[in-house]
């Protein structure tokens, strides 16, 4: 909802600017004509920039706004440098299309792609018929990076740290500002967003006041510099502005991540312990997961509700419904912080582990407990399906009885755990419906022919398997 002092389509903003709203080929007040792909939606991009600056009215500065697949859209017209587009900011937008988006950790982002598939009629059956990293991936991964390479204006990146492309706009961010000239000009704005809710005060259980149409404000303190030629020090402050979240206060830093991160580790121990120190005698905690009961999700980078998932909901949100009344987890505490952890960057957990199936998704949550109200906050999850955990190309069934390590890749996070706080570590093997559920055999999916198989873990933690999380952290804690 529009409101009268809105920054950028207010009532003072559109005494300044001059608007025109435009649909690719097949979305809203263009659905009578099919949609053809991406291969035309910089060409008409491009025909559009052009016939605006034909008009009278026109100053011939134009600049681009929109979310999502509309961020994707500028990014296709400015590839093919229409003469009057002078700046763009896509919000929570990905620079190319690739395996990863869609599988994050190689397991299908469920709840997204069945939201797209509403949008785009035929997304689902696209995605799932592909669901390996093969050369249908790579293909489409290569067509984009060569477009790509050719933006050469102002961008403004705006994303939110539980936007599912979050990790996609670091690096459309890092890609542009070396490839391109202009691009020394990319700004990155990253705020306590999700994808369907950016810049919205209430995310998930939280609510951010600090933060509230921050994305407009600097579109418009973009635009004005660049449209409308006025000197606001829009580049005074740094490249990259983010909102730390648990201190929640915005951060200005020249780069990403900050150069004062370092690297920290706390192990998994014995009893569900998560300590600075690494753990000695032979140790092991076991879980079963059941393909036909998933651990739910609450929570996290989810696109949106979608008319199969119309309650999921996204961003921070609280983890005790899915600890209460299942034993398919396990749970590791530090003990109460001697003092703030603040983290800024990619958190790494590294596991060694023992399953009897085939095959498993190993599916973390990283939280923030709080003793005094007792209760556990989702601040990011991650996944990864084990049959790639050596390599993309090839998959590597686990065999009974052998120990494998793991990569657990979890996207970046700005996030300060408070003093006397408890960083908390969830360890189980499905995060549904935001992501699709390991079938505990060698297919892709449970609904393909063949039973789905529950599947017992062990992670190990001892001197010769040191499961750990990997913080990037900016203090040292005291455990």
């Amino acid at each position: 909802m529009v409101t009268a002092d809105d920054p950028m389509f207010g009532h003072e903003a559109r005494t300044i600017f001059g608007y025109v709203c435009a649909d690719v080929r097949g979305r809203n007040e263009n659905a009578f004509e099919p949609y053809p792909g991406r291969s035309v939606v910089g060409s008409d991009g491009a025909d559009i920039v052009n016939w605006i600056a034909a008009q009278p009215w026109s100053n011939r500065k134009i600049g681009m706004w929109g979310s999502s697949s509309d961020g994707i859209n500028q990014y296709s017209t400015a590839a093919e440098c229409p003469p009057a587009l002078t700046a763009i900011a896509p919000c929570v937008a990905r620079l190319v299309d690739n395996y990863a988006h869609y599988y994050p950790g190689g397991v299908l982002e469920e709840a997204y792609v069945t939201l797209l598939d509403e949008a785009w009629p035929g997304s689902w059956q696209r995605v799932t018929q592909h669901p390996r990293p093969n050369s249908y991936w790579q293909e489409m991964n290569d067509t984009q990076d060569i477009p790509a390479l050719k933006i050469d204006v102002p961008v403004l990146l705006i994303s939110g740290w539980w936007d599912h492309n979050v990790d996609f706009s670091f690096h459309a961010y890092k890609h542009l500002k070396e490839h391109s000239a202009r691009c020394q000009y990319a700004t990155l704005v990253v705020g306590p967003w999700s994808h369907y809710y950016i810049g919205r005060l209430n995310q998930g259980h939280k609510a951010y006041p600090a933060a509230e149409n921050i994305n407009k404000i600097y579109g418009r303190r973009f635009f004005d510099y660049w449209l409308r030629e006025k000197q606001n020090g829009f580049y005074d402050e740094g490249s990259v502005y983010y909102f730390q979240l648990g201190d929640d206060a915005w951060v200005n830093s020249l780069n990403w991540p900050p150069p004062v991160v370092k690297e920290e580790k706390y192990y998994l121990q014995a009893s569900g312990v998560l300590s600075g120190t690494q753990p000695g005698k032979s140790e092991s905690d076991r879980y079963t997961h059941d393909p036909q009961n998933p651990s739910p999700s609450i929570g996290g980078p989810v696109a949106g509700p979608s008319s199969k998932f119309p309650n999921i909901i996204a961003g921070p949100a609280y983890q005790d419904e899915v600890i209460a009344g299942r034993n398919d987890y396990l749970i590791y505490d530090t003990g109460p912080l001697a003092r703030e952890l603040k983290v800024v960057g990619a958190p790494v957990f590294k596991a060694y582990l023992q399953c009897d199936r085939p095959d498993a998704d190993i599916a973390i949550r990283l939280c923030d407990y709080d003793p005094e109200t007792g209760k556990t906050l989702l601040v990011m999850p991650g996944i990864k399906r084990l049959r790639y955990r050596s390599s993309w190309t090839e998959p590597s069934w686990m065999e009974p009885g052998e120990i494998y390590s793991v990569a657990v890749e979890i996207d970046p996070i700005a996030y300060t755990w408070k003093k006397g706080h408890r960083l908390r570590l969830l360890v189980t093997s499905s995060i549904y419906p935001l992501y699709a559920v390991n079938p505990g055999n060698k297919n892709d999916f449970v609904w393909e022919d063949g039973a789905p198989q529950t599947a017992t873990i062990n992670v190990y933690h001892d001197s010769s398997h040191p499961s750990c999380l990997v913080l990037p952290a900016q203090m040292q804690v005291g455990l």
